[in-house]
């Protein structure tokens, strides 16, 4: 019979018992499956010029019912065309993510009687600038970087040297 049934189960050595409920629930028919895990990789975090990803998704029905996936290109950037190499797979490789911003992806995993809709948006950023460092001096406890454009405080023209306080360590 359908319901949530609890069980107390007590175990004792003679002198002392311990007791615990133990909970389950019964189904009366099919359920639809469970979603463990949806994500991409390889890399995880997409940066241009690397134009690609894999979708990775993870599932679980409670019958032991043999279980499909489909993934789509739900919406992406004006200008991309996305691609799915292995749609109806776990890991999709994704090619095509040419154009910064966020690509969003449905997979469905199905058992015989039911889908279950899950989205994965995959930001995908421009290309990092190069940091650029002229030249450097250092004496003991002092450098001087030269025509860098270091840290978050703006950029340091070749007139202007940017000084780091080195404090030896004592021990």
């Amino acid at each position: 019979m359908a319901g949530e049934y609890v069980f107390t189960v007590a175990i004792s050595d003679g002198l002392n018992v311990v007791t615990r409920d133990v909970a389950f629930n019964v189904f009366a028919d099919n359920q639809p499956p469970y979603v463990l895990d949806v994500h991409n990789r390889l890399p995880v975090m997409v940066t241009l010029p690397t134009n690609s990803t894999q979708l990775r998704c993870a599932g679980l029905d409670l019958e032991g019912d043999p279980l499909s996936y489909r993934w789509t290109v739900t919406s992406q950037p004006v200008g991309a065309s996305a691609s799915l190499a292995a749609p109806t797979t776990t890991n999709c490789q994704v090619t095509g993510l040419t154009v910064a911003g966020d690509y969003v992806f449905t997979v469905e995993v199905s058992d015989p009687t039911h889908t279950v809709v899950r989205e994965l948006t995959v930001p995908v950023y421009p290309p990092n600038p190069s940091v650029v460092v002229g030249q450097e001096q250092a004496g003991p406890h002092v450098a001087r970087v030269f025509g860098s454009k270091l840290g978050q405080h703006g950029s340091h023209g070749p007139d202007r040297a940017r000084r780091i306080r080195l404090h030896p360590q004592r021990g």
